[in-house]
């Protein structure tokens, strides 16, 4: 699993989500499946997590607290860290030296005091914060498994310091998991959207932020790329996936929705792509380029739509025949 870096910022997804939770505790947690072939290469291993030789998945006994190895947030973790207010004025400080006196050691030793300026410093103690692992189970294909992880410490947006723990909190879990998430304690994980990895590329957190970050890297987008990727991001979510997903048809990068096992929509921000459909094998499909898609060699489990008006409502039109004749067929049987 390639490391995240950490945030800067809190992704601005995370920020409406909390604004949408009635409670005043906030809970980090994250759910993500993984390729098998990845935790076989021990991408998990500081979590605990691991593979028998029989294939079950091993995950460890207790929670876990970060190796200060992993990253500077899990560092920080377990020995703090300070924070420069550099857009404070600075302040004096003084800085204590022993010199010998006269310059001559064999005289004795004198202390000798200095008023330098510095910015302001606020120094915030360690967490040691732990992450609960829990296996969601293994996908039917045993191409992926899943897992939830959660941090034991709470956040209560009331408190002073409640928007620097909760960057530090967003970063431990994202440099250990390479997923984040915010939820309600009291709603037991329920509220928390998994992410899922399929094996021809990984994927980031499933948030807005991170995920526009992925398709644009460090170019700046213009205002007509993001305009046209929050669409996208903002239909997809409105199918009420239980999973996002984020991979590629060749070279171009789709943000894809978990509608069920065997239907996911892919999309993608960039101007000239369509909307995909594709049910039933959709992780084969997945793995070819577009070219190969339409040729119709690989069957014909898909619909397209071009982005034109009322693109939306098409989609959605056949999302819902497709679900529909899937229940016709499994009541039938």
């Amino acid at each position: 699993m390639k490391r995240r870096k950490n945030i800067r910022r809190i992704p601005t997804e995370i920020l409406s989500k909390i604004d949408r939770i009635e409670n005043d505790r906030i809970v980090i947690a994250a759910k993500r499946a993984y390729t098998i072939e990845s935790i076989r290469n021990g991408d998990l291993k500081h979590l605990g997590i691991r593979i028998a030789p029989d294939g079950t998945i091993i995950g460890p006994n207790e929670p876990i607290l970060p190796a200060s190895t992993v990253g500077r947030a899990s560092k920080h973790n377990r020995i703090g860290y300070t924070i420069v207010h550099r857009e404070l004025p600075m302040e004096p400080f003084t800085v204590t030296m022993t010199v010998p006196n006269f310059g001559d050691p064999s005289k004795g030793y004198h202390d000798v005091f200095q008023t330098r300026y510095r910015y302001p410093r606020t120094f915030i103690p360690e967490l040691m914060a732990h992450i609960f692992v829990r296996s969601l189970g293994i996908d039917p294909t045993k191409t992926y498994a899943t897992f939830e992880f959660r941090l034991d410490y709470e956040l209560n947006r009331k408190d002073r310091y409640f928007s620097f723990d909760l960057l530090h909190c967003l970063n431990l879990l994202l440099e250990n998991t390479g997923a984040i998430d915010v939820g309600d304690p009291d709603k037991g994980g329920d509220d928390i959207i998994p992410i899922t990895e399929v094996p021809w590329e990984i994927f980031p957190p499933g948030t807005y932020e991170s995920c526009k970050r992925k398709f644009f890297g460090r170019r700046t987008p213009s205002q007509d790329e993001e305009n046209a990727f929050r669409e996208i991001d903002t239909f997809l979510r409105s199918l009420k996936p239980k999973s996002m997903v984020q991979g590629g048809f060749s070279q171009n990068k789709y943000l894809g929705a978990m509608i069920s096992d065997d239907l996911v929509v892919f999309d993608c921000p960039k101007l000239g792509n369509a909307l995909y459909i594709l049910h039933k094998d959709w992780e084969f499909i997945s793995k070819h380029s577009r070219r190969e898609i339409l040729s119709g060699r690989l069957g014909r489990d898909f619909e397209r739509v071009m982005h034109r008006t009322g693109w939306q409502a098409r989609a959605k039109n056949m999302i819902d025949t497709i679900l529909q004749y899937a229940s016709n067929s499994n009541r039938t049987l």
